[in-house]
């Protein structure tokens, strides 16, 4: 075998272990989003009934309490375990807090519209409706923060690292 035919064996070998590499990574991100995102569906949940069934609260107002704390608790978990964003410089936390706040306020206006629509207007039953309307926010939700939130920082550390 000649010497072009070996670098080329080489730069193949390469360029598949990086394809690998990027597959497994992509299904490692899946996986810790799946797993945080059905925790963070948890702590939705959870303050959402507290709300509505122990206080006694209107079911916009437990949406949008369960809303607070489950974006808070999704904020850290996607930062650090999901898509890896170490930084803790604050123009890299402060762009990526807003960016996240921002996408998920438009995800409550989602949730909360779709609930107000099928409670309201469909007279669907409030914990169907909240768990249609927590399927679509969930798949909206990941794809801004891989495409948006938390994609510079991952650009950036690859480039420092």
């Amino acid at each position: 075998m000649n010497i072009t035919m070996k670098k080329q064996r080489i730069a193949y070998k390469t360029r598949s272990l990086k394809m690998k590499d990027l597959l497994s990574n992509a299904k490692r991100e899946v996986v810790m989003y799946a797993f945080f995102g059905v925790l963070t569906t948890v702590v939705n949940f959870a303050v959402f009934f507290i709300c509505l069934n122990a206080f006694h609260l209107d079911y916009k107002i437990s949406t949008t309490a369960a809303w607070i704390l489950s974006v808070l608790f999704a904020f850290i978990t996607n930062k650090l375990y999901v898509f890896s964003s170490k930084s803790f410089d604050f123009s890299i936390l402060a762009r990526e807090a807003l960016s996240f706040t921002g996408f998920r306020l438009a995800s409550l206006a989602v949730d909360l519209g779709l609930m107000i629509v099928l409670i309201e207007v469909l007279a669907a039953d409030q914990t169907i409706s909240k768990l249609l309307t927590n399927l679509l926010v969930i798949v909206l939700n990941y794809t801004v923060s891989k495409l948006f939130v938390f994609k510079t920082k991952r650009e950036a550390s690859t480039s420092t690292d």
